[in-house]
């Protein structure tokens, strides 16, 4: 699978938003910011609709970026996609608009499906991809979706892979962040006193995570630079 890129005449005007701020420091450290304006909006459905209304005083394109989990065999960590197709649970489905007129994702993209929990475990995730057809899984473009098509903005999704289909996450890693994307970290710590082995699972993720935030900034360079 690849990735779509898409490109803007204007990359001044493009805002890009983040769930988590680990995502928004790795996208500025990579350059991303000399491009657009780069926020963080918290993590789940109603910071990504916050994130959107409290950019509607812009007209331009607006990007929704951070991670994601894989949900099939062929989709590596590390990766980064353009999404061309968000849907949720409830059956709604929506394809982004791009980030210029006459700009449109095309068919290779991956599908994203937005669920009210991190999935956490292999055997969910194939059960999700079962029963949805997605590719990939988040909390946020779904209604960040929703909410970008509501209020007329042309828009897109980057997601890089943090976690692959057989990667199992902590349980309670919902709990690691506040609900202004920052890491908590008193919960982290916590999470390894009652079990050790969480510090290697840590790393591994945060590497990962990193890995997949580059090559997102990567896609966003592509599509702003262009």
């Amino acid at each position: 699978m690849c990735c779509v890129v898409q490109s803007i005449d204007e990359p001044s005007h493009a805002v890009v938003i983040c769930p988590l701020e680990f995502e928004r420091r790795a996208l500025l450290q990579a350059g991303v910011g000399k491009y657009c304006e780069v926020s963080c909006c918290g993590p789940g459905a109603s910071a990504a609709r916050q994130g959107v209304q409290s950019n509607a005083i812009t007209d331009g394109p607006i990007i929704l970026a951070g991670l994601a989990g894989a949900l099939r065999e062929d989709i590596s960590k590390g990766s980064a996609y353009v999404v061309t197709r968000v849907i949720d649970d409830a059956g709604h489905s929506w394809h982004p608009t791009g980030l210029a007129e006459g700009d449109l994702p095309g068919p290779a993209g991956p599908t994203i499906i937005s669920t009210v929990r991190t999935i956490t475990t292999t055997q969910d995730k194939r059960a999700l991809a079962q029963r949805s057809g997605a590719d990939l899984v988040d909390l946020e473009s779904a209604a960040f979706a929703e909410a970008a098509s509501a209020a007329g903005r042309r828009w897109a999704i980057v997601r890089g892979v943090s976690d692959g289909l057989h990667d199992t996450l902590p349980e309670d890693i919902d709990e690691w962040v506040d609900e202004q994307g920052r890491t908590r970290t008193s919960a982290v710590i916590a999470a390894i006193l009652r079990r050790p082995a969480l510090v290697g699972e840590v790393r591994r993720l945060r590497a990962d995570s990193i890995e997949a935030m580059n090559a997102v900034a990567g896609v966003i360079d592509s599509m702003l630079s262009a």
